[in-house]
């Protein structure tokens, strides 16, 4: 079972690794076609982004993360992927791209793909801590309850005084069997 964080991060995994994907598509071959899970991934990373920033307000480590998820999109959008784009819409790239910018393209991606891995770890951490209150919740009232029971056997089996044993009012009444005889 994944909580709504955790699947926002994995939706942003795959937002981001579509981006990456048109952008590669359209770079190695100039079909403008490329460019549709590009945009729609960019589309989808913002929104998720946004969501992201509510549910994890509360907790200084998943912001953090989350932080760090954005700034190496930004750097990965800015430095690799929007500048191979517009070289390769201003015409034929040359026959071997070069290593260098495809090694940094990578290794810009390579980091947005380790701060998603941190990002993902700590929505883990989250539900697993909340999974324990619930589950600690759940033992305490249980305890409760049955303290609540035993309780009320322990007040059953009190001493009733003699004197109020002699008065007839206060007798039980005969023990009956499963037919209604006396016994």
């Amino acid at each position: 079972m994944r909580c709504p964080a955790q699947q926002a991060v994995a939706m942003l995994r795959t937002a981001f690794v579509d981006q990456e994907t048109g952008q590669r598509g359209f770079v190695v071959t100039g079909d403008p076609r490329f460019l549709e899970p590009y945009d729609a991934g960019l589309d989808q990373a913002t929104k998720l982004l946004f969501a992201l920033d509510a549910d994890l307000a509360d907790d200084g480590p998943a912001r953090a993360a989350l932080e760090a998820v954005k700034q190496a999109a930004q750097d990965w959008t800015a430095q690799a992927a929007e500048p191979e784009i517009a070289a390769r819409r201003a015409g034929p790239l040359p026959p071997d791209p070069g290593t260098p910018v495809t090694t940094s393209d990578k290794q810009l991606f390579d980091t947005l793909r380790n701060r998603l891995d941190a990002l993902d770890t700590r929505t883990d951490e989250l539900v697993t801590a909340q999974f324990q209150k619930i589950h600690s919740a759940q033992r305490t009232a249980n305890i409760a309850t049955a303290g609540a029971g035993a309780g009320g056997r322990d007040r059953s089996r009190r001493r009733i005084p003699d004197a109020a044993l002699a008065d007839p009012a206060n007798q039980p009444p005969p023990h009956r069997d499963r037919h209604g005889r006396a016994g």
